[in-house]
């Protein structure tokens, strides 16, 4: 049933966009249809479909310029942000600076963004984000609960209502067993709100891995914040 929310031309095959509009109309249709799963408890049965359809059109001769995300997605996070009056800040590492990239690009970024850490290496989460040592050397720095620390304490640095952190491997390595994979997480004020395992085709290009986290994960947050301010 799951399945049947992904639009007809990502359910086989591979996907070539014409263009970067039909690139992104699919991406929000993935992002769309992965939130739809969840929310009925079921988003593992769409993971191979989701998987391999990120992984087609990340991965197709697709020239993605790192300046362009998706414009509406910056506007509609920067409008929130504004009406809701609150501030975010950033904690990255698999995604090494897309999150901030994507953030000073927003209209009227000064007003709710307050900056962000790249924590490339275990010292530094650690240094700067009061990762816990052994820990982070059991699980190399990625794990649900790493993503968790670096959000809330980033959070703190900055004093910011909300906070994004990512953690993961956009390359196949022994340590991830040859997968690509991330965690990311949501802090609003000093708790946690969300936290996600998000999984690429193995063959996807570092870069492409970069930019598709980021975008997700905008995408995500779009859903939390519009929540909010539905209850507000």
């Amino acid at each position: 049933m799951i399945i049947r929310e992904l639009p007809e031309h990502m359910k086989t095959g591979p996907i070539v966009p014409d263009d970067m509009m039909t690139y992104r109309l699919s991406l929000e249709d993935i992002i769309k249809s992965y939130h739809t799963a969840e929310k009925n408890g079921c988003a593992e049965g769409i993971t191979d479909s989701w998987k391999s359809a990120a992984y087609s059109l990340t991965n197709h001769n697709l020239k993605y310029d790192i300046m362009e995300f998706q414009k509406s997605l910056l506007e509609y996070i920067s409008q929130s942000l504004m009406t809701a009056d609150e501030t975010i800040a950033v904690a990255e590492s698999v995604t090494s600076g897309c999150l901030q990239l994507a953030f000073s690009q927003m209209p009227n970024a000064s007003m709710f963004y307050k900056g962000g850490l790249t924590t490339y290496t275990m010292q530094e989460k650690v240094r700067l984000l009061q990762v816990d040592a052994h820990e982070a050397e059991e699980c190399d720095c990625v794990s649900e609960n790493i993503a968790e620390t670096m959000a809330l304490h980033v959070g703190r640095l900055f004093e910011s209502d909300w906070a994004i952190a990512t953690t993961g491997y956009c390359t196949p390595i022994r340590n991830s067993l040859y997968k690509i994979y991330a965690y990311f997480s949501f802090a609003y004020k000093g708790e946690i709100v969300l936290t996600k395992k998000l999984e690429l085709h193995p063959k996807t290009q570092s870069l492409n891995a970069q930019l598709y986290y980021t975008e997700f994960i905008l995408g995500c947050f779009k859903s939390e914040i519009n929540q909010l301010l539905v209850l507000k």
